[in-house]
This record gives C-alpha cells, sequence and structure tokens, in this order.
C-alpha cells in the first residue's frame, strides 16, 4: 500500500517541494544577508583598526624623530667637548714647542669645525664658526712656515693662546646652549 501526501492530508506532493525549496530560499536569502551583515561589520572594524594602526605609526615616527634630534643634539655637544680639547692640546703642546703635534691638532679641529658647521644648530653661530677657521688657518699658517722655513718669524704663543681660549669659551657657549635651550623647545 503506497501512502500518498493527499491521504496524509499534507497536500499535493508538489505543494511540498515548492515549500521545500522556498524554506531553502528563504534559509540561503537570510543566510546570505547574515554574511552580507557580518562582512560589513569586520570590514567597518577593520577601517577603525587601520586608521588606529595610522594613529599609532604618525605617533611612532614623531618619537623616532624626537629620538635622532636628541641623539644628533647629544653628538653635537660631544663633538663641541672634543673640539675644546683638541684646542687645549694645540696650546699645551705649543708651550711645550711641539710644533708637529700642534700642527697636526690644528688641522684635525679645521677638519672637525667644517663638518661642524652644516649641523643642524648652528644657522645663528655661522660668523663664529667663519671666525675659528681663519683663525685656524691663520695659526696653521704660522706653524708650518715655522716648521719648514728656517727663517721665519717666531711665534707668538701669547696671541695663539689668548686667541684660541676665547674660541674655547665660545664653543662652551655654544655647548651649554644646545644643552639647556634646546630640551626646551623639545617639550613645547
Amino acid at each position: 500500500m503506497f501512502i500518498s501526501a493527499d491521504s496524509l492530508g499534507i497536500g499535493p506532493a508538489h505543494d511540498w517541494v515548492d515549500w521545500t525549496g522556498l524554506s531553502f530560499t528563504v534559509v540561503g536569502t537570510v543566510l546570505t544577508i547574515g554574511g552580507l551583515v557580518f562582512t560589513f561589520l569586520e570590514a567597518r572594524s577593520a577601517k577603525q583598526r587601520a586608521g588606529e594602526a595610522k594613529t599609532a605609526a604618525n605617533a611612532a615616527r614623531d618619537a623616532a624623530a624626537a629620538a635622532m634630534s636628541t641623539v644628533t643634539e647629544r653628538i653635537t655637544i660631544s663633538d663641541l667637548g672634543e673640539l675644546r680639547r683638541a684646542l687645549t692640546s694645540v696650546v699645551s703642546t705649543l708651550e711645550s714647542n711641539k710644533l708637529e703635534i700642534a700642527l697636526h691638532e690644528i688641522r684635525y679641529v679645521r677638519l672637525r669645525v667644517g663638518e661642524l658647521r652644516e649641523r643642524r644648530g648652528f644657522e645663528d653661530h655661522k660668523v663664529g664658526v667663519q671666525e675659528l677657521v681663519v683663525d685656524l688657518a691663520a695659526i696653521q699658517s704660522s706653524l708650518e712656515a715655522k716648521l719648514y722655513q728656517p727663517d721665519a718669524a717666531e711665534i707668538d704663543l701669547s696671541t695663539i693662546s689668548t686667541t684660541l681660549w676665547a674660541h674655547m669659551d665660545k664653543l662652551s657657549g655654544w655647548s651649554e646652549q644646545m644643552r639647556f635651550q634646546q630640551p626646551a623647545e623639545n617639550q613645547t
């Protein structure tokens, strides 16, 4: 005996198939809409996270630039200290009549001052740096003349010493200016 859909009271068989198809269609549509909503929410969340990541990257870049600036300033302050040490060495070697060593130190200082001239923070000191370079060139010239020309005039150690000490004072002032004025600018 065969049981038909009509005998069970569920209507013709083709109605059952239509309802089943409709159910699958409704379920598929609901799942599709749910998937689209989920995708939209995830995309919006990803966009917010990307914005936060961009903000964090910008903050990291700014922090790295500030750190690099601070390191550069500290290196420059260290270089100014090294130049003061070298100028003190020139004065000491000249007082000891070790002209070759003094000439070597003068050449070294001229080279370092040339490098220092182009660094950030020396825009206001271009005249002072140029004066230092000119005075070092004159001292180097007089030392070379004394060493390589036996009949050259004597070197006036008092004048050279006074000139170099004046430049050491300028270097100290520039170092102090960088040490104490730059951090205040970085805090604002």
